[in-house]
């Protein structure tokens, strides 16, 4: 009877200890989603603006970031990206983004997997106006103590399209 009662004990106390899994409500869902949603557009806004200063913020300026750009190539660390990005939009006056669709996938009350797709035309500081070009956009947003960051991303971009 003893083993009984020991081995009850026991597994109640394992199952007090396992962490309690909480499963987001629709409401907070959706309030994460309006957060990093209004992250993006403000995102968007710089950047059609040609302001990677302020733009780049929105990026986790980390050793783990991570992203995939339409040149087939992963550039990992934040460094790594701006090197690559900052002397790029040296060249950009500014760019024309349509957003036609994004989705949300709130994974935790502090990451969100987000995905886009629009179109996009950059003009250039002589005032060139390239090609419109459709993309798609995926993004891993965490909740930092500066607010919402990109945490790895990956864009792909289409031929140009007929105006």
């Amino acid at each position: 009877m003893r083993r009984f009662i020991f081995a009850g004990f026991a597994l109640t106390v394992l199952a007090a200890c396992q962490p309690a899994t909480t499963e987001l409500t629709e409401e907070q869902k959706a309030e994460i989603e309006a957060e990093v949603d209004g992250a993006l557009d403000a995102l968007w806004d710089l950047f059609r603006e040609a302001d990677y200063e302020r733009g780049i913020v929105y990026w986790e300026h980390s050793p783990d970031l991570v992203f995939a750009g339409t040149a087939g190539g992963i550039l990992v660390g934040f460094s790594t990206l701006d090197n690559i990005y900052r002397p790029f939009f040296e060249t950009i006056a500014s760019q024309e983004i349509n957003i036609a669709e994004r989705h949300f996938k709130v994974i935790t009350l502090d990451a969100v997997y987000a995905m886009e797709r629009g179109t996009y035309a950059q003009t250039d500081t002589a005032g060139v106006t390239g090609p419109t070009r459709p993309y798609a956009y995926t993004y891993l947003w965490v909740r930092t103590d500066a607010g919402w960051r990109i945490s790895a991303g990956h864009m792909s971009a289409g031929d140009p399209v007929e105006q």
